[in-house]
């Protein structure tokens, strides 16, 4: 069984981040917890990169679409 690498965004407490910066910083970290899972399983940078982008470029993608 794998070890848990799922980080956690925490908001700065000295001061607090706005809607935008809370959003990125989780988005920012779940991307990072996605990569050390590919890498735990052995996928080399080129296939992270390349499958990485694929899915974020297809939920740009459905979001767009679906507002048409």
């Amino acid at each position: 069984m794998s070890k848990k690498i799922t980080t956690e965004y925490k908001q700065s407490t000295e001061k607090k981040d706005d809607e935008f910066d809370l959003l990125q910083g989780r988005m920012s970290y779940s991307i990072l917890d996605v990569i050390e899972h590919m890498i735990s399983c052995g996928m080399s940078e080129e296939e992270i990169m390349k499958l990485i982008l694929r899915d974020v470029q297809q939920i740009v993608d459905i979001h767009f679409e679906e507002e048409s």
